[in-house]
């Protein structure tokens, strides 16, 4: 058995409004429109001026930005890493297969996705594209596996 880490998540930078359309947009929150209203008319997602909305609100910033950013963290992990290891002798028999799994910072393991090495021994250039699903629903792992072999 091999097995190796990656580093923790990051989350992905998430999209604001432009400065023009943050003034549109209290300008029409000062009207009384909601934050789904305002979206359709600026033609921007909902949840974009959401969280302009709270930004609005200097004692629940703080509060809103950690929150907005554990959940973007846990529901959307973004890691951009390479993990490279060595197999053991015989590893490419029918029966061996990789697993890849989801662990949080507690080391429990959230999720998990199995790949086959007759599958991946039979893929074009020994190269699967992702996303690979796993155990949990909605939960898949994006990203490439590829075999080299060592001489």
């Amino acid at each position: 058995m091999v097995e190796g880490t990656t580093n923790a998540s990051h989350p992905q930078e998430q999209k604001q409004l432009s400065e023009t359309l943050q003034g549109i947009a209290k300008g029409l929150s000062d009207k009384g429109l909601d934050s789904t209203e305002i979206a359709e008319l600026l033609d921007v997602g909902p949840k974009q001026v959401e969280h302009f909305m709270k930004t609005l609100d200097p004692e629940k910033l703080k509060e809103y930005q950690a929150a907005q950013l554990e959940f973007v963290s846990v529901r959307q992990p973004l890691f951009e890493e390479v993990v490279q290891m060595l197999l053991p002798c015989g590893c490419s028999d029918d029966l061996a297969s990789v697993e890849l799994a989801i662990l949080d910072k507690r080391q429990k393991v959230l999720a998990t996705s199995r790949v086959t090495m007759p599958n991946l021994l039979d893929a074009p250039n020994l190269k699967m594209e992702g996303p690979f699903a796993t155990d949990v629903e909605g939960v898949d792992l994006v990203g490439e596996m590829m075999f080299r072999w060592l001489a």
